[in-house]
């Protein structure tokens, strides 16, 4: 599932997105397209990784990526829902440093 096919939402200032169930190099163009256009309003990204079995580097970069793209420190990223392989994961990555993780 690309990141376009997500399922996302806006409510009030935070933008919510639900992540399928791989996390990789599919994911780039749709994810980045997507994730650029909505930064100008929402102060508070959340990425519902409950679905997420699978992440690659590629995803990894993605969210750090997510994080330069929203203007942090102004606005906060948020993955929510990790299981525990992609929680480690994500921890032992840079994304510890910056993604605040749930």
């Amino acid at each position: 599932m690309s990141a376009l096919e997500a399922c996302q939402k806006s409510i009030g200032h935070q933008l919510h997105i639900q992540l399928g169930e791989h996390f990789d190099f599919r994911s780039i163009h749709s994810f980045r397209q997507y994730s650029k256009e909505r930064f100008e309003i929402d102060t508070e990204v959340i990425v519902d990784m409950s679905e997420t079995r699978y992440i690659d580097s590629s995803g990894v970069a993605l969210l750090l990526c997510l994080y330069q793209w929203v203007h942090a420190p102004q606005v906060s990223v948020s993955a929510v829902n990790c299981n525990p392989a992609i929680r480690h994961i994500l921890s032992r990555s840079q994304c510890g440093e910056k993604i605040i993780i749930v």
